[in-house]
């Protein structure tokens, strides 16, 4: 092999072929350990969770109706165009509606206690606008399972519930 590289009759011991053949599988850089955003990981999830009616998750997903938007679909580099920079690892992507599709205009970065609020089995309510049941607690200093005992289980008007956790009256929107 050095004989031939040394004649002039190869370029390579055959590591030009490999690093040719790597670099045109990875036009963006960020598979294979190289993405420490671990934003291919994010999208290529998505991807399968929405297209891939043997992914496990699908049900929840393309089965319902969710779908990724094309550019998307097309690109992970229009992915990260449009989503990068994630703020940190602790940040994962969520649809700001639930029901609607993978897309810039419906993604967000969230933490943990942002996505569980965005869950299709989260309780909400109807108070100052329509927010989660725990938001609720935390505006107005309240315990989480006395409001969910009285608001959805004694199935206690809102303002009503909110006046007797409170100890005064609040008035409904």
């Amino acid at each position: 092999m050095g004989h031939n590289i040394r004649a002039g009759k190869t370029n390579s011991c055959g590591c030009l072929q490999k690093e040719r053949a790597s670099a045109a599988v990875k036009k963006h850089g960020m598979s294979q350990g190289r993405d420490t955003t671990g934003l291919y990981l994010i999208w290529k999830n998505m991807r399968q969770r929405c297209l891939n009616p043997k992914n496990k998750r699908y049900a929840d997903y393309g089965g319902r109706g969710i779908k990724m938007c094309d550019r998307w679909v097309e690109s992970f580099q229009n992915f990260v165009d449009d989503m990068s920079p994630r703020p940190s690892m602790n940040h994962s992507i969520d649809r700001t509606d639930n029901d609607g599709n993978y897309c810039k205009e419906n993604c967000q970065w969230a933490i943990d206690i942002t996505q569980s609020r965005n869950r299709r089995v989260s309780v909400r309510v109807a108070f100052h606008g329509n927010k989660h049941i725990k938001g609720l607690c935390e505006e107005i200093g309240a315990d989480y399972y006395r409001a969910y005992d009285l608001i959805i289980r004694r199935n206690i008007p809102v303002n009503i519930a909110v006046g007797m956790m409170k100890g005064s009256k609040v008035t409904p929107d």
